[in-house]
């Protein structure tokens, strides 16, 4: 049986937001070239969970779904009809970068997703681990999709290791337990909500220190694969398994300034990513592994990575990182189309890309920031690559120099701006400016919490040396700005250094990032926090207590020599929460023809103002677009802002083919999780949304007619969608299931199940009939003629009682857009909505979900059918009652009704004292069909 705790969005949730300690990439090409799987060592096997929320590919079926890395970090599926937002991230504590590799088929199904992460780039090159242990799509085949899943992993045991103590090896390993042990050959599981540690003790790095070298793994361990899922490396050849003769294609890295560092394993180092090969002028996007990789110099200014293709089109796709004043900048090197018909050569040159920026109206920074490239091929698969850089970074991206003949190809950028978090400046013994960092852009994160500094104050900078106790216990920090040094340059304070800080009395922390043996090895900046490693999972709950800020190195110096001559001061000013937000997207068809620069006015975006409810509580937003040839994208967040609260968002710029999709999602005082979520086509303009609002019922939310019209037909209708089919029937089965519907706007609140022990479905007889579950879910079985039944049920302090009649669906009964719940059935029966009457409700209430004392108030009703959920249902008859007292006694509200239908029904609310706190609502309805609906919502308004 399904069961849903009360005030939570069931099915659906809002999207995961991203780690600003990572930077993300969901890459064009699709799986490497599909690997064969090795038995599992003397019996070891993978198991493959009974699990009815479990994905499969082709063909995902669900809404949310998360994927556990054997690194700890994560990728996350949202979304429907086909349409997935894919965001991954990374492990609590590190600045990894994670690369999602996904595509879909000429149909729209998501075929294969796969990844990569910059902490292993070198051990997967050298064959120590084995790619195959982020094939996503073979993680979800396997069940990895809750936070109880376990990862089947295998390690195999250099000849030195006894073959004793290579079980004892394995078992010792943080979460890990033995399952199987063959000789030096060790399978074991570990909980997802392990991993991290389990990776941490695998590979013998400390907690949260990024300055270890990853070249090898610990304790003897000398490779690791999947248990069951071992791959095969890739090999010259002189033809393919058709015949056809294969040729060598080499891709050249160039990177003159700097070079690179085959691996990313440690902070200031220049990281080249892998490139991905993909033949594009196929019926899918054909992926193959290289033969190998290697610098051509001492300073490794140019990597070469041969491949063994056969003839045909191929798109090339590399990544760096490189720091430039201990700033990380992440590169994406693309070369979108080249013909392959011999031996070959193409040059990603990284001395040719340019930074990316955009210009505001008002004065912003950037939050969140994305680059992503599209392509479809001549038969319509489609694949998408988006980077995400982590706070701080700035992403880079190399021009297009030539068109695209095969299909189409796009890039775009998405940002999130609000105003600058941070500013700080030295004003004596003379004037400075600082860009100082927080460890990540607040409000964007779901993990890492941190203190930030209060409002404007000055503070005089105290040198605390390393931070550690002994430094504080030598000096006078009370009230000042500790200017720390990050360890041996790489990690900055630790959780026992921002203990003493605060023990000392300390205003805050300022970060030295500088490496004083070798400073092109300073901590990156921002600096993260260090507890996050220590976090199982997101969030992290331990928080510091005093704010922590990084500064250049080149700045640090500057303060230092200041510090030397005197007493220094410096004005610090907390940005607070941004009162506006630009959530901005930017195309170029067929490649990335710019200087970098985008710039945007106000005619060019549609101005909303979002007022989010959930009193007590907070709130966390999320938003992506789809062009017309996407099925693939990512979202951007906005995270723990308190509520209630107001904020001015601007979209754009405004199309008419694009289609914005957003979510909120809250939690209230004394309740549990709420969520919404809504699919627009923004015009230039001015609109109001309300969020999260109390007044959300059992109902059917409202078709966006407009997002069918701007974008191919059938692209978002065809199931699943997303929007489900409320107290629907399937076949023989009536599911008790239905949307929660906000009348203020009718979106999707989230698939709701009813209250336990309160759903009774009675025949015309009065006779119940029997709840059971069907394929996991709460069901009924009913006969397949009409009959006339009564339905009541509780969910979230709404009492309701249906009576409707109801049979077997028939042909063209299928209800377009709408989702039923057909996964719990067989696939060859029909699903139907039923004839049964719903109401929305707009209480027109404040953000605190009040309304005043000792005035009169309305609340607009709009009945509905999930037959036809985009037009007001005509009723026979409707009457309202308002109760002050908690439905002790009832007063009649008068009601007007305008020419579409909807009603309005008026109602005062006496001096407060004269009630107890709150207003509830009784509607007694009748459409012209003779269905009705008598519905109680308790206290869903406060009185203020």
């Amino acid at each position: 049986m399904i069961s849903t705790p009360r005030r939570r969005a069931g099915w659906r949730r809002a999207p995961i937001a991203l780690a600003a300690a990572a930077a993300v990439t969901l890459g064009l090409t699709s799986v490497v070239a599909p690997p064969t799987a090795s038995a599992a060592p003397d019996g070891a096997k993978a198991t493959r969970p009974s699990d009815p929320n479990r994905v499969g590919l082709p063909g995902l079926t669900g809404d949310s779904h998360v994927v556990t890395l054997p690194t700890g970090d994560r990728i996350t599926l949202t979304g429907g009809a086909g349409h997935y937002t894919v965001q991954a991230t990374a492990a609590p504590g590190t600045d990894s970068v994670v690369t999602v590799h996904a595509t879909t088929t000429p149909a729209g199904v998501t075929d294969h997703i796969t990844a990569d992460t910059s902490d292993t780039w070198s051990l997967v090159r050298t064959g120590i681990v084995d790619r195959n242990l982020f094939d996503v799509t073979w993680l979800m085949a396997h069940g990895d999709t809750t936070p109880a899943a376990t990862l089947p992993i295998t390690i195999r045991y250099s000849a030195s290791t006894a073959t004793a103590a290579a079980a004892r090896h394995a078992e010792a390993l943080p979460g890990a337990t033995v399952t199987h042990a063959s000789g030096r050959t060790v399978s074991v599981a570990v909980p997802a909500r392990k991993a991290a540690a389990f990776w941490r003790g695998l590979t013998g790095r400390a907690e949260a220190d990024g300055a270890v070298p990853v070249e090898q793994l610990a304790g003897g361990a000398v490779r690791v694969w999947p248990t069951g899922h071992r791959s095969t490396a890739a090999r010259p050849a002189a033809t393919g398994s058709d015949g056809a003769p294969l040729f060598t294609v080499t891709v050249v890295e160039k990177k003159s300034k700097g070079g690179f560092t085959a691996g990313c394993y440690r902070s200031g180092a220049n990281c080249i990513g892998p490139v991905y090969l993909s033949r594009i002028n196929s019926r899918s996007f054909d992926s193959y592994q290289p033969l190998g990789a290697a610098c051509v110099d001492e300073a490794c200014t140019q990597v070469v990575w041969k491949f063994s293709v056969p003839a045909g089109t191929y798109e090339a796709d590399g990544s760096y990182t490189q720091h430039v004043g201990n700033r990380r900048h992440y590169g994406t090197l693309v070369d979108p189309e080249f013909a392959v018909a011999g031996d070959t050569t193409t040059v990603l040159d990284a001395d040719r890309v340019v930074p990316l920026g955009v210009d505001t109206p008002r004065p912003t920074e950037a939050y969140s920031q994305n680059f992503s490239a599209g392509r479809t091929t001549i038969d319509g698969a489609y694949g998408a690559g988006l980077t995400f850089p982590s706070y701080g970074t700035v992403l880079e991206w190399l021009p297009t120099t030539s068109p695209v003949t095969f299909g189409t190809f796009h890039v775009s950028t998405l940002w999130q701006l609000g105003t600058p978090s941070l500013t700080m400046k030295v004003t004596a013994p003379t004037k400075l400016a600082l860009h100082a960092f927080y460890p990540h852009a607040y409000e964007t994160v779901p993990g890492d919490p941190f203190t930030r500094f209060d409002g404007r104050q000055a503070l005089q900078v105290v040198d605390a040396g390393v931070g550690d106790q002994a430094d504080f216990d030598r000096i006078d920090a009370r009230g000042k700005l500790a200017l720390v040094r990050a360890r041996n340059g790489f990690a900055g304070p630790t959780r026992d250094d921002y203990a003493a800080a605060s023990a000392a009395g300390a205003a805050g922390i300022l970060i030295d990032p500088t490496n004083t043996e070798d400073p092109s090895l300073s901590a990156e900046i921002p600096v993260f926090l260090p507890w996050g490693g220590l976090c199982d999972t997101l969030p992290c709950a331990y928080a510091s207590e005093i704010p922590s800020a990084s500064i250049s190195v080149a700045e640090a110096a500057q303060v230092r020599k200041l510090l030397a001559g005197g007493p220094v001061t410096v004005a610090v000013a907390d940005g607070g929460a941004t009162p506006y937000l630009y959530n901005l997207r930017f195309t170029d068809e067929g490649g990335f023809h710019r200087t970098g620069r985008y710039s945007v006015t106000d005619p060019e975006l549609t101005r909303v103002t979002e007022r989010y409810h959930a009193p007590g509580g907070s709130i966390s937003t999320d938003w992506s677009a789809f062009r017309p040839n996407e099925n693939l994208v990512t979202g951007i967040g906005y995270y723990r802002r308190p509520a209630p609260a107001t904020t001015r968002m601007y979209y754009g710029p405004a199309t008419p083919d694009q289609v914005w999709t957003r979510s909120a999602a809250g939690t209230r005082a004394n309740a549990g999780p709420t969520a919404e979520f809504t699919r627009d086509v923004f015009t230039p303009g001015v609109r109001e949304t309300d969020w999260l609002g109390a007044l959300a019922a059992p109902a059917t939310i409202a078709p966006p007619t407009d997002v069918y019209a701007a974008q191919p037909e059938g692209k978002w209708t065809d199931s699943p969608t997303g929007m489900v089919c409320s107290l629907c029937r399937t076949g023989d089965w009536f599911f008790p299931y239905a949307d929660m519907v906000p009348g203020a706007a009718p979106r999707d609140w989230g698939v709701q199940a009813f209250d336990a022990g309160s759903m009774h479905l009675y025949r015309s007889d009065g006779t119940e009939v029997p709840l059971t579950t069907h394929s996991y879910a709460d069901a009924y079985q009913l006969p397949p003629e009409k009959r006339k039944y009564r339905f009541t049920a509780s969910v979230n302090g709404i009492a309701s009682e249906w009576t409707f009649t109801s049979a077997r669906p028939g042909d063209g009964d299928y209800p377009t857009g709408y989702e039923c719940l057909d996964w719990a059935v067989a696939q060859d029966e029909r699903c139907a909505a039923n004839p049964i009457l719903f109401l929305r409700y707009d209480g027109h209430t404040d953000v605190h979900d009040s309304v005043t004392a000792s005035a009169g108030h309305t609340v607009t009703i709009t009945p509905t059918h999930q037959l036809d959920p985009g037009a007001v249902a005509r009723l026979r008859s409707l009457k309202v009652w308002t109760s002050v007292d908690g439905g002790k006694s009832w007063t009649t509200a008068a009601l007007s009704r305008d020419h579409a239908g909807v009603y309005t029904a008026h109602y005062r609310v006496p001096a407060k004292a004269r009630t107890g706190g709150y207003v509830s609502i009784r509607a007694v309805a009748t459409d012209t069909a003779g269905a009705t609906l008598t519905q109680t919502l308790t206290d869903p308004i406060a009185v203020s």
